[in-house]
Parts: structure tokens; C-alpha cells; sequence
């Protein structure tokens, strides 16, 4: 074998073997983003909630998909924990959060959560359409973004 071949040979393996030529789908990306998020939110006392939701807005919670923008849902008292670019969100009615089409997509992640169901939800912003995957786990809902 000519070792050109055996370099490229070799350069395929590893690219197979790192991940690399087989890589997550942003959809596959998205429901990880958001099982992550939540299993760490779940993974502290609830007096310390505040503190894990910290990590996750400043950036030292090491998300699977930081490309991807997050919501946060309460779904006691149905409202925003978290929408990642707008702080003044927080503590808002999750039925604030409407799309171009007039759709309530934070409505329809409290009924996921409050139904405890996980899924996808399709919305447009900024005329593009998107879907976003809601993963709930009560007394929360997380939802990642992710670009159609």
C-alpha cells in the first residue's frame, strides 16, 4: 500500500473512531441539550435551585449544545425561568412567549410539562421556522432550539 493510502486509511479510522464522520444530528443534539440541562437542575435540594439555574445563564454548566438557544419553564405557577438573551423574562407568564404565527410556544411547553410529557414544538421567529425540543420533568420544562 502506497503510504499516501495508509495515511488516509489511517485518517478514516480515526475520524470514525473520535466520532467525527458519524456526528449527532442537531435534533439528537437538541433532546440531549435538554435532558442535560434538567438532570442538572434535578441534581441539586430545591433551596439550591437558584444556584444551579446560575451555572446554567453565566455559561459554567457545560451544556451538550451551546449553539442552541433555551427556555426554562416553572410549571407550578406557569412562568419563565430562563430564555437565554432576555433576562427580563424571568419570572414572566410562559403564555407570553408567542411566535410570527401568533402560537403560544410557551404554553404549549407547560402542557408538556405539566402533562409530563416530552416532545417537539414547531414555531416561527423572525420568519424562519424552527422546532424545539421540550423535555419535562416536574416541576420543569426545558426546551432547545433548533434551526429547520
Amino acid at each position: 500500500m502506497l503510504p499516501f493510502r495508509k495515511i488516509i486509511a489511517t485518517l478514516g479510522f480515526l475520524a470514525c473512531s473520535l466520532g467525527i464522520a458519524h456526528a449527532e444530528s442537531p435534533n439528537e443534539r437538541a433532546m440531549k441539550n435538554s435532558l442535560r440541562i434538567i438532570e442538572h437542575l434535578h441534581s441539586v435540594m430545591a433551596d439550591q435551585i437558584d444556584l444551579a439555574m446560575a451555572t446554567v445563564v453565566d455559561g459554567t454548566f457545560k451544556r451538550v449544545a451551546p449553539e442552541q438557544p433555551v427556555w426554562i419553564l416553572e410549571t407550578i405557577n406557569g412562568t419563565i425561568m430562563y430564555y437565554q438573551g432576555e433576562p427580563k423574562f424571568k419570572g414572566q407568564p410562559a403564555d407570553k412567549l408567542v411566535d410570527d404565527a401568533g402560537g403560544r410556544f410557551g404554553l404549549k411547553g407547560l402542557q408538556y410539562g405539566r402533562s409530563s410529557k416530552s416532545g417537539w414544538i414547531s414555531l416561527s421567529l423572525g420568519g424562519k421556522g424552527y422546532r424545539a425540543y421540550c423535555k419535562s420533568q416536574y416541576p420543569m420544562v426545558v426546551c432547545s432550539l433548533v434551526a429547520m
